[in-house]
């Protein structure tokens, strides 16, 4: 049985135990594996082999910022907001500039 990996996963977890055992440069170990050696940095600098979980912490949190982008939206009468958000009319920066006037 084989072990389940991300979409955008570069190591498996027997890779990251080489690397971090391993007492080769972060550059000769980026060449042997063909890992970029960020990757191979953060795997030394890690104590587990295990992946850690990236993104919110809380699941509803991206939905909550949605629903608030939305809100913001309507209260300043956008009419198209699909239009607005994807015709880049409208960056987050400007919607959260929007929310504090």
């Amino acid at each position: 049985m084989g072990q389940v990996l991300h979409g955008s996963a570069t190591t498996t977890e027997a890779v990251r135990r080489a690397v971090q055992h391993s007492e080769e440069s972060l550059r000769a170990l980026s060449k042997r594996y063909e890992i970029n050696q960020k990757t191979v940095a953060k795997w030394k600098g890690r104590t587990s082999v295990a992946d850690v979980p990236t993104g919110p912490k809380d699941a509803w949190s991206m939905a909550r910022i949605r629903s608030v982008a939305l809100n913001v939206l309507r209260a300043n009468s956008v009419q198209n907001i699909s239009l607005a958000l994807y015709a880049n009319a409208v960056s987050f920066d400007q919607l959260l500039a929007l929310g504090t006037a």
